[in-house]
């Protein structure tokens, strides 16, 4: 283990200011890239379990804990048997966007910014405001401005504003990470503190914030290099929601990226310090935490209701199986040997009722082979002809045939024997 500084912090509005001063209102390559998709980025962000959203369908709830790409010093070289890094309770927090703004909610003029330059078509309009229906938490929209605007930085559109529109909250945590040496992913979260609301978020800071992200103008960035073309070029999208999934996740970055950026232990602080040697200087201390080298273990976890079904009904199967078994072995009987001589099968290995012995009943020769095999039946029978009958005796009983015969007898329900002949003839 080591001791290292890590983890993500809430928005710092006073940060904002300091940095776009340092940077003379450029946005770096890297928070571009960042726009987009930093909600799914699973070297920065993992998917979390909602907080306050009852409707799991209608929420996304992203968590952004300490990773390996955010810490300070570097894991240590060598180790090649230790492919992961763990690192310990550093803090976090949760952004939980719940789609669409209640009926209750509603923005004003002065909550709304429009983006753009009535030079040319692309503008966009973002608004950002305190909720009502969820005291602390934030609603946040963005409108495409379909026609650009007007000289008075007013939105132009012709027909139905497009735009999207969620319910955000954020909570603080504290997260412990797995994170992978190869590549700075977040393979798993074990430990996971409670989460605490924060309800101080500065809408002005963090509205200056996003218009210097969208600001194309402004950073000197050409109009269809602009971030905002996402939400412009496929406006038409907004309408529908099964074709709107990817924007959804770029106005939620869009949202994520400066609130993460400008905290205490990030690059929009401009008064940190890296090394790839030591901790980070100048954060606040709750971001100094250990981190350890380690080697993934797999683990079984098993549900305890699905095991005891399981064990119910292996149990039942068990306790017919050998209900079955022990009846047939206190019954003591045994199925006949089958043979390739179904005639004779039938004539000496059945069980009979009301069949009379001697002439009238089961011939002698066949009394031998209630259990014989095809060998044994050969042996008795050699140069037997075995006839199957439908005539009757004659008076006397006697087949009438000058010749070996296998009869088949049944019971008719007169308690008549009949003799069953004439039929095919098997040798």
């Amino acid at each position: 283990s080591y001791y290292i500084t890590s983890g993500v912090g809430t928005f710092n509005s006073s940060l904002v200011q300091p940095y776009l001063t340092a940077v003379n209102n450029s946005v770096p390559y890297i928070l571009h890239s960042w726009l987009n998709n930093i909600v799914v980025n699973t070297e920065i962000s993992v998917q979390a379990p909602a907080v306050s959203c009852l409707d799991k369908s209608n929420c996304y709830s992203y968590l952004l804990p300490g990773t390996l790409g955010g810490s300070a010093p570097w894991p240590p070289g060598g180790s090649p048997q230790d492919p992961v890094v763990a690192i310990w309770n550093a803090p976090a927090v949760q952004y939980e966007f719940r789609n669409g703004i209640d009926s209750t909610d509603f923005f004003s003029q002065s909550d709304c910014e429009t983006i753009g330059n009535e030079k040319y078509i692309l503008a966009v309009e973002v608004c950002i405001a305190e909720s009502n229906a969820y005291p602390g938490s934030l609603i946040v929209s963005l409108y495409v401005c379909s026609n650009g605007t007007n000289l008075s930085n007013q939105c132009l559109n012709e027909g139905p504003t497009l735009n999207i529109s969620s319910t955000l909250s954020i909570y603080k945590r504290q997260a412990s990470t797995i994170n992978a040496r190869s590549n700075w992913t977040i393979l798993s979260v074990p430990e996971i503190g409670p989460p605490s609301q924060v309800t101080d978020t500065n809408i002005s800071a963090l509205r200056s914030a996003i218009n210097w992200l969208l600001d194309y103008e402004a950073a000197g960035i050409p109009p269809g290099s602009a971030f905002m073309t996402v939400f412009w070029n496929d406006r038409l999208q907004l309408s529908q929601s099964d074709w709107s999934k990817d924007l959804i996740l770029a106005f939620q970055s869009m949202f994520v990226v400066p609130m993460w950026f400008f905290s205490d232990i990030n690059y929009g602080n401009v008064q940190i310090q890296s090394s790839p040697t030591n901790i980070y200087s100048g954060v606040p201390p709750e971001f100094t935490t250990t981190a350890s080298l380690a080697t993934p273990r797999s683990k079984i976890v098993i549900n305890a209701s699905m095991f005891y079904a399981y064990l119910g009904l292996e149990l039942g199967v068990l306790l017919i199986s050998w209900t079955v078994i022990t009846i047939v072995l206190l019954r003591g009987r045994v199925g006949p040997v089958v043979s390739a001589y179904p005639l004779i099968d039938f004539a000496a290995k059945t069980s009979a009722s009301n069949v009379p012995q001697g002439a009238n009943g089961i011939d002698s020769q066949l009394k031998n082979l209630t259990s014989a095999d095809n060998k044994k039946i050969r042996s008795q029978l050699s140069n037997t002809n075995m006839y199957l009958r439908v005539n009757d005796i004659d008076s006397n009983g006697s087949v009438i045939s000058n010749k070996k015969s296998v009869v088949l007898v049944t019971a008719s329900r007169s308690s008549s024997l009949d003799v069953l002949a004439q039929g095919m003839v098997c040798k």
